[in-house]
């Protein structure tokens, strides 16, 4: 059967298509650059299994006096706390310069910047074991297990008073993979073409969120 797995993305901004390779479903995303930004990471492996930082915990530093500002782990660090992001503490804004995955320490310093900034996140999705499998009509449930590469690509620049966009900036950041239990869905195309020729938002239209629970291994 001619088929997609349909997944909510977790961000609109990103393109992401999905295909289907040997016995298994796979999802990739790609996202064009548009600008590059001057905040840069530290040389740092192109990409960091979570197996190794799922039960470590990252300090966040202030640049100027060397004092911890909080502790995030790491996938508080991948969405909020990558180089160019604006984040508030206790009313006080930082931009964070640069992140370490092996030290798990990210440098910040004060700003004066008007606006906050929402992660762009490409997201890859292989299914390693599909565990369970029903049918409803021509629509498929599945449930199983899967990893999951995500790399922060970007962010969008919000303004803090008016809540809409005033900019945004591509970054080059490691991948970070991490295996997870996931339930997802396979649409015939035909049913999706006709949802979007309909104008429907296909992944939005789900609402059921991130179809997975993460499990931290």
């Amino acid at each position: 059967m001619n088929s997609r797995c349909e997944q909510q993305s977790t961000s609109s901004t990103s393109a992401r298509s999905t295909r289907r390779s040997s016995n298994s479903w796979r999802r990739t995303g790609s996202c064009a650059p548009v600008a590059r930004s001057s905040c840069r990471l530290n040389p740092t492996p192109r990409f960091v299994s979570l197996r190794t930082l799922s039960d470590k915990r990252y300090h966040i530093l202030n640049q100027g006096d060397g004092q911890v500002i909080e502790e995030a782990d790491a996938y508080k660090v991948i969405e909020e706390f990558y180089p160019g992001a604006v984040f508030l503490h206790q009313g006080d804004s930082y931009l964070v310069t640069d992140n370490d995955h092996e030290q798990q320490v990210v440098h910040a310093i004060p700003t004066t910047q008007n606006y906050y900034t929402d992660a762009i996140i490409r997201s890859d999705v292989v299914v390693q074991d599909e565990r369970d499998h029903r049918d409803y009509g021509d629509v498929g449930l599945s449930f199983g297990k899967v990893v999951v590469s995500e790399q922060t690509v970007g962010f969008i620049k919000k303004s803090f008073h008016i809540e809409t966009e005033v900019g945004r900036e591509y970054i080059d950041t490691p991948e970070i993979s991490y295996e997870t239990m996931a339930l997802w869905i396979t649409v015939p195309d035909a049913m999706l073409d006709t949802l979007k020729e309909g104008g429907y938002d296909i992944a939005g239209s789900l609402q059921i969120g991130r179809a997975s629970c993460r499990e931290r291994v």
